[in-house]
């Protein structure tokens, strides 16, 4: 009995360390490799054919996130940014900490010319990403230089030039004269 106190003693810690040393896959992760086959659509631009996919398989699962999320995704790019909003909306109750949807929930605002709750969406997407995702800063940082808010864009293109957005490097030599130095 001993021994197996000892044995426990020892292991305990271990597990505990290695647990919080291993990654752990987000279920918006998983999801990623679970509906991949919709994803390569998405990336091909098959709007249509992705948010069929995405359909039918909220059918089996209609409470997951992600795909309220790309079935969004999928109605933005088909130029439906009304019912692109509902199904944002709906992944928002299931899971409000992907960045993904007030990102393109601001887009879709933008669209609607609704000004003021694309850039409280914005905030939400900067947030949720924390500041890492250069193309959330960029975007928001186009949002801001057309609504002129001029130093908030350009601390917008500044991070996300930082990140690496060559785009975001550019906006800031042409509008503020300011070279910068890409992350490689």
């Amino acid at each position: 009995i001993m021994e197996l106190f000892v044995l426990l003693v020892l292991a305990i810690p271990y597990l505990v360390i290695r647990y919080f040393y291993e990654e752990h896959e987000t279920p918006h992760e998983k999801n990623r490799q679970r509906f991949r086959a919709g994803l390569i659509m998405l990336e091909k631009k098959e709007y249509e054919a992705a948010h069929l996919y995405f359909t039918e398989r909220l059918k089996q699962e209609p409470r997951e996130a992600s795909l309220h999320l790309w079935i969004g995704i999928c109605l933005f790019r088909l130029g439906e940014p009304i019912g692109a909003l509902a199904s944002l909306r709906q992944a928002s109750t299931y899971d409000n900490t992907l960045y993904e949807t007030p990102f393109f929930a601001a887009r879709c605002h933008v669209r609607l010319g609704e000004t003021e709750a694309a850039l409280r969406e914005y905030d939400k997407a900067v947030w949720h990403s924390r500041g890492e995702v250069a193309e959330v800063l960029r975007m928001r940082g186009e949002f801001l230089f057309r609504n002129e808010y001029y130093l908030a864009a350009r601390s917008d293109w500044e991070k996300a030039a930082l990140l690496g957005d060559e785009n975001a490097a550019y906006y800031l030599r042409r509008h503020f004269n300011t070279p910068i130095r890409l992350r490689s």
